[in-house]
C-alpha cells in the first residue's frame, strides 16, 4: 500500500511563515489538491 505522509511542514517566504506545522497523510487511491 502506498501513501503520503508530511508531518510538521513549515514553510516561509523571507519572514512570513504560509504553512505552519501542517501535517497530513493521503492513503493509497485517495486524491488531494492543495490551493494557494
Amino acid at each position: 500500500m502506498a501513501s503520503l505522509e508530511l508531518r510538521n511542514v513549515v514553510k516561509r517566504y523571507k519572514s512570513q511563515t504560509v504553512l505552519d506545522n501542517l501535517s497530513l497523510t493521503v492513503a493509497d487511491g485517495e486524491t488531494l489538491v492543495l490551493f494557494g
